[in-house]
């Protein structure tokens, strides 16, 4: 996850999803829940409990890829 991010804060998006294709949405979601915790849109909460079962999906997918 850390090369991952590295990579995107070098601005190498297509080297950071090679790592863990999960890093560039996690980070979006915590900027997202920041966001909600102060303004507390409508749907945010489950926009943010689908978004992270898709972050843990994509990880887990990158992870089960590299076993086979």
């Amino acid at each position: 996850m850390q090369r991952s991010w590295y990579s995107l804060y070098k601005g190498d998006i297509a080297g950071s999803w090679s790592y863990n294709p999960g890093g560039f949405p996690f980070l979006l979601l915590l900027v997202f829940t920041i966001l909600h915790l102060k303004w507390s849109f409508k749907h945010g909460a489950k926009i943010i409990m689908w978004g992270f079962i898709a972050t843990a999906a994509l990880m887990w997918g990158k992870f089960i890829y590299k076993l086979l």
